[in-house]
């Protein structure tokens, strides 16, 4: 008879401090892994906007060589229109031009990816990363040059990332 009753508590299941114990370890474990995704994601932001930094710079650097090869195109004041790959890019004082001045700028050379959003204020060109949890304050921003001996202005911030 003991025997059965021993056996009938074992198939009985848990009791309320077992299940109260094995929430709260649930519920500690949910938290680390909730904050570990949490940075994973932030991390991806900031790397999304440092890559897409240095795209541009790669950019504006290959488009200030190939205008300092083209007669006519670089000096100071000079505003030109440079053809790359049949696409003709305006150019300013030797540099990409930026902004909303109604060619084609910075960003036509920019492949940036489709999670960035464009945004054209003169005299600047923004990409703004779409999902970060502040766009705003998310952003790489391009200024075309003031003068040939003046190179663009490339800056990006990242605290709404």
């Amino acid at each position: 008879m003991r025997a059965k009753t021993n056996r009938l508590r074992a198939l009985k299941g848990f009791n309320l401090i077992e299940l109260v114990i094995a929430i709260v370890v649930i519920g500690i474990l949910s938290k680390v892994v909730i904050a570990k995704y949490m940075g994973f994601s932030t991390t991806a932001r900031l790397s999304a906007v440092k890559n897409l930094t240095a795209i541009v710079i790669s950019a504006k650097n290959d488009a200030q060589a190939r205008c300092i090869a083209t007669s006519g195109c670089y000096g100071n004041g000079i505003t030109f229109q440079l053809t790359i790959n049949g696409v003709s890019y305006q150019m300013v004082n030797g540099y990409p031009a930026s902004g909303d001045n109604g060619g084609t700028e910075i960003d036509q050379l920019v492949a940036a990816p489709a999670i960035f959003t464009i945004i054209k204020e003169s005299p600047w060109t923004y990409w703004q990363l779409s999902s970060a949890p502040s766009p705003a304050n998310c952003y790489v921003a391009y200024e075309a040059a003031s003068s040939s001996a003046v190179p663009p202005l490339i800056v990006s911030a990242t605290t709404g990332c």
